[in-house]
């Protein structure tokens, strides 16, 4: 039984991973992967939790409380870095339109 644990745990940590790399690249909506995620993350962690041994009800609660907390912080940092990605840009934009005003 601890086998199939791991092999959900391992799935939750896969799930999350691709969820942050597809809104990251842009393959996926900030809300489709919000929703997704959590539905697909709490799943794992419920099935991971009653593999480990944890009452169903347990199981029930903390797996969906879990699964949404990762996923927000998760799709929070992937937001985070876009943004900061894109003002990055924006400003390196900025220096080169004042550098070629400049120099006209």
């Amino acid at each position: 039984m601890q086998v199939m644990a791991i092999l959900f745990l391992v799935l939750f940590a896969v799930a999350m991973m691709f969820e942050y790399v597809a809104v990251r690249r842009g393959w996926l909506k900030l809300p489709v992967a919000l929703i997704g995620g959590m539905l697909v993350n709490s799943l794992c962690f419920i099935i991971y939790s009653v593999a480990s041994g944890t009452p169903l009800l347990n199981a029930l609660a903390v797996g969906a409380f879990i699964g949404s907390l990762f996923t927000i912080m998760a799709m929070i940092a992937a937001s985070y870095f876009n943004n900061q990605q894109q003002a990055r840009v924006l400003t390196m934009t900025d220096m080169q339109q004042v550098a070629n005003a400049e120099s006209e």
